[in-house]
């Protein structure tokens, strides 16, 4: 297993964080977008199926 990953609770945790910094709902797209993870920007998020 590699140790850069985030564990679940530590990405909940960093998206629970950005949410309320934000004050607001992104789409995946958009936030790819925005370029707020610079190392995705430029990527395209795939349709797939909903729940």
């Amino acid at each position: 297993m590699d140790n850069d990953l985030l564990s679940e609770a530590q990405a909940l945790d960093l998206v629970y964080s950005y949410m309320t910094t934000e004050g607001g709902v992104s789409t995946t797209q958009e936030l790819l977008d925005s370029g707020v993870v610079p190392a995705l920007k430029g990527f395209t998020v795939r349709p797939g199926k909903g729940l």
